[in-house]
């Protein structure tokens, strides 16, 4: 016997599930007709991308329902019409609160001691913002937090290559022993 390992789901695969799936079942369960929300593309990919990180759908059927509820509540309240069932962007972070995931490493300001890494899970990547800081002592690195031997690996390797190449970057050679 053989073991395959089974990797999460792809966006496209969700954006997939959801369309035919997650959606009308969460739209009957939560008293809507099925197909009643008009919710394009690139909505349920914001609403993937910066809601859910994870490799199945199970918290992103959760999302769905709760917009879904929100906007069955509306109507009942009679501060929606029956007949908007369009959901943007701004309905989506109105009723699930602001993005829990962010992918704005890349429109941040330069900053000294930040740089950005990459980061990997079964569910997908994402860009890090990673702190630095210089202080005494032996000259070592130290590494903190709760990382995986990849990631100590890459510090360590980066940290040895600025070693390796100080002049290149005008870099004083004796910062590394003190």
């Amino acid at each position: 016997m053989e073991v395959v390992e089974m990797g999460g789901y792809t966006e496209a695969e969700k954006l997939n599930i959801v369309r035919k799936f997650l959606l009308p079942k969460q739209e009957e369960e939560n008293g809507l007709k099925k197909g009643f929300l008009d919710v394009s593309d690139e909505d349920i990919m914001y609403l993937i991308r910066h809601y859910t990180r994870e490799a199945g759908l199970r918290n992103l059927e959760r999302k769905i329902a709760s917009v879904c509820r929100k906007v069955t509540t509306e109507i009942v309240e009679k501060t929606r019409d029956k007949k908007h069932n369009t959901i943007s962007q701004k309905d989506i972070v109105e009723f699930l609160g602001p993005e829990v995931y962010s992918d704005d490493a890349f429109n941040q300001q330069d900053e000294i001691g930040i740089s950005t890494g990459l980061g990997w899970s079964p569910s997908g990547g994402s860009t890090l913002l990673l702190e630095t800081v210089m202080m005494k002592g032996k000259g070592n690195l130290k590494l903190t937090g709760k990382l995986g031997d990849v990631m100590k690996e890459s510090a360590e390797t980066a940290f040895s290559y600025i070693k390796a190449h100080a002049n290149k970057y005008d870099i004083d050679e004796s910062l590394f022993e003190n």
